[in-house]
């Protein structure tokens, strides 16, 4: 129990490094007060049996009942209520070979995903204030979970009718009994995300491998990496003509997805449903969790060391929110050493994050939800999707709506050969109003879903692609099976529901006690996922992407994606023998782009053919280092030449202190004279800093020595100068003196001691514009507005 200020809280549910808890309705050390809401909370039981039953629920492992408490804790918002009535639970459609029993997911063609009417959908569209209806939406409602989809009934479209949904077996997660007598709470849908598309889409380094193994020609892959490093470097150093730093604004806007990332964090648990920014975040690319399935709320979107500014100097405390102020500010990076300096770490970053990540962008590609076709026309190997605005075509300029051809599609992580399938996309009269979605078939022998890393409908995202490049090289690999024998890898003793209440029934109420939190902290257990990954991927490095050892450390890495639901845990044994033979040694790709590789044995790859990722690597290497000594060529002399505007408020003030002395009045002088002495004192103590030797820091949250001096030297600088002693100059004048003076004697001083004022004065030189900063902060450019910008130029060119 966790007390706080007399009110107890306790531990109902872990998950990802974090346990979540509830308040409870005892107190200590206080009275109840109604007044503060103190009615309506509950014992643990109350909380259990309104929100997960054990009794309802007891047909499955004690493990899985623990996970489904993550479907309150999703990032959702509350939109319509459905009445009791008008909630329909429905049977799944499973594949035409299954005759009888519980189907394994692989047979299950609409796993995940049900129905609503075209009512409900408005009527989600005006609580979110959409611009249009969408086709499909991911949420969560009495129990369930997954996606719904437009119902195929044209009497169910329309938007004026009832407000329908229909759950199927495969999304009803919690049973809670007769909705009839639930509270309203269960059966309000909790929007997670609308249907959406979001593109192009990126390669990762794992379906780089894959397509390797599917005979894409490394030249393709190499000229994709080339080709995208180019466009994103020419984006950020293309200096000349008038409106060039406009374009460089939105480069690195786009590089740090900042505004993007300042609406996150301002409407955190928000974004998704409203639709903002990527289906998945890129670094879920390579660590292969599908972020879309039981997200829940996430403390790091409230982390200050991600926001905000330095509260002294006013400088942003992420490095492309710094450059966007410099450029924003009139500040020109061949005209001042900061900002060239600054976006020079902005196009290292962007090049580190395609050799580190291998994200290279496919042009010809998108990323949206999947839903099983509602009508039953697609057949086995075909697929469907519209998009709701115009995609045009990067070598034809042609623009359409409809994808058709041979495509690829994948799921990440494709740990599996054949994770990446070949289809063939087409255009169906009877699909035509679901837009933004990927419609898979339901015929076959199993869902085309499962094909994907095991993918299933209730909210998977997949990378569609019809680049003619990789679609015309690549082939499809065989299924690839879970290896006979894989589960004697793990613990076999899985505790059901029913037998955990038989087992606590007769233990002592605090044995019992200690037994259920144990239960509903098992997301803390140690699931071994990521040190799996790492063996599967120095198992494809050593034996092969299809060898027999990758593919059951693929399996196995799977199946502890999942050990929090089924409650199988590797056996030590298993464990201990894998890490001997797999966890010891890493590719070469990845040792290469670690500074420090004391200690570490690098593998060494059998075989003459070189390993896909380690020739990516030395080219991406070569690439960057070629990027960056072109850039540092682009300086020349002047850049390191004082910004004469940024002088200019000392230098008057200077000339007004003497001629107000040669007329016989000394206060001015000795005014500035305070202020220079302050100056200079900060900017001493700021040089005894930067010039200590950096160290690392001692923990979490820490800072070394010499950031912490740095900032005490800041510090000093923004305590104001004795206000008696600086009489003559207003607080405005005083601030921007200051700044001006400590620019004089150090510009890199300048800017970190007074980096808002600095940017402040070179505005108004420039004839600014003032807006408060919740105007700035999600102000952007548009693309339209950048092609007719880069037009305009090109025609002033020729």
């Amino acid at each position: 129990k966790f007390v706080l200020c007399g009110r107890v809280f306790v531990p109902f549910h872990a998950k990802e490094g974090s346990v979540y808890l509830f308040e409870t309705s005892q107190n200590i050390d206080r009275q109840t007060n109604l007044s503060e809401g103190d009615s309506h909370r509950l014992t643990l039981y109350q909380f259990v049996k309104w929100h997960n039953p054990l009794g309802l629920n007891s047909m499955q492992p004690i493990s899985k009942w623990s996970t489904r408490w993550a479907l309150g804790l999703s990032t959702s918002i509350p939109t319509i209520e459905f009445s009791a009535e008008n909630i329909f639970f429905i049977d799944d459609q499973y594949a035409m070979d299954w005759d009888e029993g519980k189907p394994p997911a692989e047979k299950i063609m609409t796993d995940g995903c049900g129905y609503i009417s075209g009512a409900a959908l408005t009527a989600i569209m005006r609580v979110m204030k959409y611009s249009s209806r969408p086709t499909a939406v991911q949420g969560r409602i009495a129990g369930a979970k997954g996606m719904w989809v437009l119902h195929p009934d044209p009497a169910h479209q329309t938007h004026d009718g009832p407000l329908n949904i229909w759950i199927r077996d495969s999304q009803n997660k919690i049973k809670l009994g007769s909705l009839h007598k639930v509270g309203r709470a269960h059966r309000i849908f909790d929007l997670l995300s609308p249907s959406r598309v979001t593109g192009p889409s990126r390669l990762s380094s794992q379906t780089l491998v894959n397509l390797a193994h599917g005979h894409v020609p490394f030249s393709v892959l190499k000229d994709l990496m080339a080709e995208g490093l180019h466009e994103e470097v020419r984006q950020l150093t293309e200096w000349s003509g008038p409106d060039s730093m406009l374009m460089v604004w939105r480069a690195v806007e786009q590089a740090g997805r900042v505004v993007t990332s300042r609406l996150r964090r301002r409407i955190a648990g928000q974004a998704r449903a409203l639709g903002l920014g990527q289906l998945r975040p890129h670094e879920e690319l390579a660590g292969g969790i599908d972020g879309s399935d039981d997200v829940a709320v996430n403390p790091s979107l409230h982390d200050s060391a991600n926001q905000g500014r330095n509260p002294r100097s006013g400088e942003p405390l992420t490095l492309h929110e710094s450059v966007l102020e410099l450029l924003q500010a009139g500040f020109h990076p061949l005209k001042l050493d900061q900002l060239f300096y600054k976006l020079e770490y902005v196009v290292t970053q962007v090049l580190d994050d395609y050799i580190k990540k291998f994200h290279i962008p496919v042009e010809e590609s998108l990323e949206a939800y999947i839903i099983p076709d509602p009508y039953g026309v697609l057949e086995e190997g075909q697929i469907h999707f519209r998009s709701s605005e115009l995609i045009a075509d990067p070598e034809s300029g042609a623009r359409m709506n409809t994808v058709t051809g041979p495509v690829l599609v994948w799921r990440n992580p494709t740990r599996l050969p054949s994770d990446v399938q070949k289809v063939t996309a087409v255009s169906h009269p009877k699909l035509g109003e679901y837009f933004d979605v990927i419609v898979f078939p339901v015929k076959g022998e199993r869902s085309l879903a499962s094909y994907l890393g095991g993918g299933d409908y209730d909210g998977d995202t997949v990378t569609l692609v019809w680049s003619k490049r990789l679609v015309e090289n690549f082939n499809t690999a065989p299924l690839c099976m879970a290896p006979a024998g894989l589960s004697g890898n793990f613990e076999r003793e899985v505790e059901q529901v029913e037998e955990f209440i038989e087992r606590t029934f007769k233990l002592s109420p605090k044995e019992a006690q200690t037994a259920f939190q144990k239960v509903l902290l098992l997301g803390l257990a140690d699931t071994k996922i990521g040190l799996y990954s790492k063996f599967h991927d120095l198992a494809v490095y050593e034996r092969g992407y299809a060898s027999a050892a990758a593919i059951r450390l693929a399996y196995m890495f799977t199946t502890c994606l999942d050990a929090s639901k089924t409650g199988l845990q590797v056996k030590r044994r298993v464990f201990e023998e894998d890490r001997k033979n797999n966890g010891k040694r890493k590719p070469y790709y990845m040792a290469a782009l670690e500074q420090n590789t004391e200690g570490q044995e690098v593998s060494k790859r059998k075989g003459s053919t070189p390993y896909l990722l380690d020739a990516l690597v030395d080219e991406g290497c070569r690439l960057r280092d070629d990027f960056l000594t072109r850039y540092s060529v682009l300086r020349n002399p002047s850049t390191s030449a004082a910004d004469h505007d940024l002088t200019l408020p000392y230098l008057r003030a200077s000339c007004r202190a003497a001629e107000a002395l040669q007329a016989g009045f000394h206060g001015l002088q000795d005014n500035l004279s305070v202020v220079r002495a302050h100056v200079k004192e900060a900017h001493g103590k700021w040089q005894a800093a930067v010039s200590l030797q950096k160290k690392a820091s001692e923990g979490r949250g820490s800072s070394d020595p010499k950031t912490q001096a740095i900032q005490k030297s800041v510090q000093r600088f923004a305590q104001w100068p004795d206000s008696k002693k600086t009489l003559f100059f207003s607080d405005e004048d005083r601030k921007t003196i200051m700044a001006s003076y400590a620019y004089t004697l150090s510009g890199s001083f300048g800017f970190s001691a007074a980096f808002a004022e600095l940017c402040a004065i070179k505005a108004r030189a420039q004839g600014a514009v003032l807006f408060a900063d919740r105007f700035a902060e999600v102000m952007c450019i548009p693309n339209n507005t950048l092609r007719a910008l880069s037009q305009a130029q090109d025609d002033v060119d020729e």
